[in-house]
């Protein structure tokens, strides 16, 4: 991840099993988790310009259960974006989706609805009217904006 970090300035997210927690209120039962190892991962995670999402539901994301020690629970899933992400899509939520099927719980990420997503950005809605495509000059101008990053 921090070789990539650094190719583009392109809103980024990066979802999924991450392998690793943050600090130990993310883990319960089961041994001490190293702090280097935390300590690393928070590390990359800074130096990548990430923010963690947040999530609502269950606060862990894997589970085992171990026969001397009992349950281990730990939120090893997360949804990571960089500013120009979060900016772009303000009011995305991470769900936590326990999984009878999986010791993971699913991750489902919401973005906001169109209509409030313009609401916010003081936009119209687009619409598109057919009779455009009678006009001579229609093509030149969805070309001249798609290049321009307008659509």
């Amino acid at each position: 991840m921090e070789s990539l970090s650094h190719v583009s300035a392109l809103p980024w997210l990066c979802i999924g099993d991450f392998n690793e927690i943050t600090s130990a209120t993310e883990k319960a039962g089961g041994n001490v988790r190293p702090a280097r190892q935390m300590t690393r991962f928070r590390d990359v995670i800074h130096y990548c310009g990430f923010h963690d999402l947040g999530f609502h539901g269950v606060p862990y994301t894997w589970f085992k259960n171990q026969p001397n020690e009992g349950r281990l629970q730990i939120r090893l899933d997360r949804a990571l974006a960089n500013h120009a992400w979060k900016s772009k899509f303000v009011g995305a939520e991470v769900h936590h989706v326990p999984m009878s099927t999986s010791d993971h719980s699913l991750l489902t990420l919401r973005l906001p609805k169109e209509e409030e997503d313009k609401k916010r950005r003081g936009q119209r809605m687009f619409r598109f009217e057919a009779m455009w495509l009678r006009d001579p000059q229609c093509d030149e101008v969805v070309q001249e904006a798609w290049y321009e990053g307008l659509c």
